[in-house]
């Protein structure tokens, strides 16, 4: 039967990725683990059948990890341990300096409202029709921060003459803001992304 440190390490990855996804704190991340780990440990031990074959273990063991990683994700969920994912905080200050997308093109954010693109990608940055390359926007302009009524409410809005841009939405984490909006057809819409890589301009 596999042993204390296997069951351990079963939930550790995708629990490693939801915190560092979701910027969540330490001691809320490690308590949950450790739940997910006893539950996982005694779902797998009162259904594991006695003198059966290999097959049949592993075909419980897995069922039991599915089965508890999930009922314990959505405890966590429930009780706080994990928080369900929030954009970040951010304002003006935030968006001060520059910010990059997939390929390398800039959005630099003055502390004053002006604004300036570097071959940043429209609506359609990963979906334009024919397969010829993106339509971008460069130029000068003017922007402004709302924050909305809440974190998910928050909105950058970048003027730039010639360029047709929706306001963008803020996601990310507090660590790693980004500003998104959606692209491409409407049944395969996309984020498109731009993230904080330096304060200055």
């Amino acid at each position: 039967m596999a042993g204390p440190a296997v069951v351990a390490a079963l939930p550790a990855p995708p629990v490693l990725i939801f915190a560092t996804y979701n910027d969540a704190q330490t001691r809320p991340t490690l308590v949950f683990w450790a739940s997910a780990t006893a539950s996982i440990s005694l779902g797998a031990l009162i259904a594991l059948p006695r003198g059966e074959g290999l097959t049949r273990r592993v075909a419980v063991w897995g069922s039991a990890v599915v089965a508890g990683t999930g009922l314990v994700g959505a405890l966590g969920l429930a009780v706080g341990l994990l928080p369900a994912y929030e954009p970040p905080r951010i304002g003006p200050r935030t968006m001060t300096g520059s910010w990059i997308d997939h390929t390398g093109n800039t959005l630099a954010f003055t502390p004053d409202g002006r604004v300036t693109a570097s071959g940043v990608g429209g609506r359609s940055a990963f979906d334009h029709p024919g397969g010829g390359p993106s339509p971008s926007c460069s130029g000068s302009g003017t922007w402004a921060y709302g924050s909305g009524r809440g974190v998910w409410a928050q909105r950058v809005r970048v003027d730039v003459p010639g360029c047709t841009w929706p306001a963008w939405s803020v996601g990310g984490t507090a660590r790693q803001p980004r500003i998104q909006q959606e692209i491409g057809d409407p049944d395969s819409r996309r984020l498109y992304q731009l993230r904080k890589v330096s304060d200055r301009t």
